[in-house]
């Protein structure tokens, strides 16, 4: 065996150490981040994707962007305000003290909120020839991209979906028939409800049906027994 030098290893007083050329390479940075959007909370998982086996000494270090260090490989984090995070990992050799960096965007998008507005009706009063069909109307205010499902209640149009791909408003309507029968009224209200979430303020309506009520049957008189009580 022959030292660098290309003298004889056995004229040196103390042995050669092959060194390899992962020892000697500068430390690699190469940072992998899943995923890099979503809405808050959103938790994600850092971690690098190169590694020197044959040197231990390498550190790794996360910074998530607000404030969250952490230095274990595939770390997670959960964001919970909305925003854009630069992610950084950094690579430092405890013998050398070379470093190198790589970087990642996250978004997070705000939590998805959905709220109902209030409900009005159509026709809401007067006089109208029946069966009559009233319609309901109300608006879906989102601040994020996202679905929400709705219901009518009480008397209801039914259910229904809405998908928004970014903050905005949407308009939603359904219909229903009412019949009170004739000269009678029918009074009520109709609201907008988030699944699982607020309700709207309610639409109030009264209609009456056209024509007369009719009379209501006569009476028949019960037959007189003999003690003068009436058997039906």
């Amino acid at each position: 065996m022959f030292a660098a030098n290309g003298s004889s290893a056995r004229s040196q007083p103390y042995p050669v150490q092959a060194r390899t050329d992962g020892e000697c390479a500068p430390p690699l940075a190469s940072l992998r981040v899943t995923p890099t959007s979503g809405g808050a909370p959103l938790t994600v998982t850092a971690e690098s994707t190169v590694r020197h086996v044959v040197d231990p000494q390498e550190t790794y270090t996360f910074d998530f962007g607000d404030g969250s260090p952490a230095t274990a490989n595939g770390a997670n984090h959960t964001y919970t305000s909305a925003g854009t995070y630069t992610v950084t990992l950094t690579v430092r050799k405890k013998s050398s003290g070379a470093k190198a960096t790589d970087t990642a965007t996250v978004t997070v998008q705000p939590r998805f909120e959905a709220t109902p507005g209030p409900t009005t009706v159509s026709p809401n009063s007067g006089t109208h020839p029946c069966p009559q069909e009233i319609t309901l109307t109300a608006t879906i205010t989102a601040n994020a991209a996202g679905s929400v499902e709705y219901q009518w209640v009480v008397n209801g149009g039914g259910t229904g979906q809405v998908t928004f791909s970014g903050p905005g408003t949407k308009t939603v309507t359904a219909s229903s028939m009412k019949d009170a029968g004739p000269g009678k009224t029918w009074s009520s209200w109709e609201q907008l409800q988030i699944i699982g979430g607020a309700t709207g303020a309610r639409g109030y309506y009264s209609i009456t049906c056209a024509g007369t009520a009719p009379a209501p049957a006569p009476e028949t008189p019960g037959l007189m027994g003999p003690g003068g009580t009436g058997q039906g």
